[in-house]
């Protein structure tokens, strides 16, 4: 589903291509059933809150590069398209053609009131303070880096299951910001921030629920910058080696520099 010009919904048949008749089916139930809660239009798609066994984040994009989804339910995070998204995407289906536009609003409005707008919204979203935090932060001043991927990854108490995907997302938004350095010639302090992320992550293990192992796809990433890093300064390898063959053996729940050497 690419190409030509951009989707702005699935109808029907588009989902039942995507989902299998099984999954079809149960979504179809869901939607029809009144789990899927206040349908949020924004620029590239649609989101909202689908109730399952408990309430799921699910999202639609829609772009001239093909369609995208994301659901927090252990079968969305694996990758595939789960009856929650069905659920979702049978309601926008049905959605009438002219819901409210919001990029159209906000062209309407002035450059400070786009910010208190930001800011209000960022003082009761954690994933968008922390994104909005670590894009503002000087790669100059490394210490500001190395404290939002404290805050980010350490948790302050325990976090639930139905808190995983949430508490992802706000690590994502440093990690993406620690993975910028690398085309702005800073590799040398992405080196060093993913090793430091690393320690943060093992301190966190036992603070979060994470049964669907998002932690560990979080701790691949940072592995495959910490390499991306190496490579492009070519540190002094016996320096290197002693160093990751002293965290290789240290052990640690994530293993993230397990094989590190060889790789």
């Amino acid at each position: 589903m690419s190409g030509g010009e951009p989707l702005t919904r699935l109808d029907i048949a588009d989902v039942e291509r995507l989902a299998d008749p099984v999954t079809f089916g149960r979504g179809r139930d869901y939607a029809e059933g009144g789990a899927v809660g206040r349908v949020r239009h924004v620029a590239d798609g649609v989101r909202a809150t689908v109730i399952g066994s408990e309430p799921y984040a699910v999202e639609l994009d829609f772009g001239p590069d093909g369609f995208g989804f994301r659901c927090s339910c252990p079968v969305g995070v694996s990758g595939s398209f789960c009856k929650h998204c069905v659920a979702l995407a049978l309601v926008a289906a049905g959605s009438p053609n002219d819901a409210p536009d919001p990029r159209a609003y906000l062209e309407t409005l002035s450059h400070d009131e786009l910010i208190d707008m930001i800011l209000d919204a960022a003082g009761r979203d954690e994933v968008l303070h922390t994104r909005l935090a670590a894009a503002a932060a000087d790669p100059d001043a490394p210490e500001s880096l190395r404290r939002l991927l404290l805050d980010a990854i350490v948790p302050r108490g325990y976090v639930r299951y139905d808190e995983a995907y949430g508490y992802l997302q706000a690590v994502d938004a440093v990690v993406d910001r620690v993975e910028a350095l690398l085309a702005v010639g800073r590799a040398d302090l992405v080196l060093e921030l993913t090793e430091y992320a690393a320690d943060c992550a093992e301190r966190a293990v036992e603070y979060v629920d994470d049964s669907d192992d998002l932690l560990g796809g979080v701790s691949d990433r940072r592995a495959d910058l910490h390499l991306a890093a190496c490579e492009a300064i070519r540190p002094d390898p016996r320096e290197l080696a002693q160093r990751l063959h002293a965290r290789e053996s240290s052990g640690g729940d994530l293993a993230m520099f397990d094989d590190a050497v060889t790789r």
